[in-house]
């Protein structure tokens, strides 16, 4: 997906929009949403720890932002920082605790940590929350044989 900039040939149209967000932020200062906006499009441009500071930014400013707390947890894990991807997967079902992806995430980390068991009561806390979606029913399975084969 690519825009043209006048005189700068073929930018894609995430650095356009950083340019942008970076442009809104110098004329209105920061705004959680600006920020964040912004950290999405530099972490789309694989700049994770820029991204990362800009998440918090806006969180710190805003902590009651559930998508983003899935986005900063989504790069923590990313980078191997399980435990501080498990801080915002947590924050996130606070927020929305009748959602299934913060604790489908979770069992993610704790499966990457090698914890199985923690990791089937995550994805059995999903499934409870989303019982027809056959991802997390399959990930439960999944995890349910790995625990009875490990008896």
């Amino acid at each position: 997906m690519s825009s043209r900039i006048a005189g700068d040939g073929m930018i894609p149209a995430y650095q356009k929009a950083e340019a942008m967000f970076r442009q809104a932020l110098k004329k209105n200062g920061e705004s959680p949403d600006l920020l964040a906006q912004l950290g999405k499009c530099v972490a789309l441009q694989g700049r994770t720890d820029e991204a990362l500071e800009l998440f918090l930014s806006s969180l710190e400013m805003n902590p009651a932002q559930p998508i983003l707390l899935l986005r900063t947890g989504d790069l923590y894990f990313s980078q191997g920082c399980y435990e501080e991807a498990m801080r915002f997967y947590e924050h996130y079902e606070r927020l929305r605790p009748e959602r299934a992806r913060g604790y489908a995430r979770m069992g993610d980390c704790l499966l990457a940590q090698g914890y199985i068991w923690s990791a089937a009561d995550a994805y059995s806390l999903a499934v409870d929350r989303d019982p027809d979606d056959p991802g997390l029913r399959r990930q439960l399975q999944e995890m349910m044989e790995i625990c009875l084969s490990d008896i």
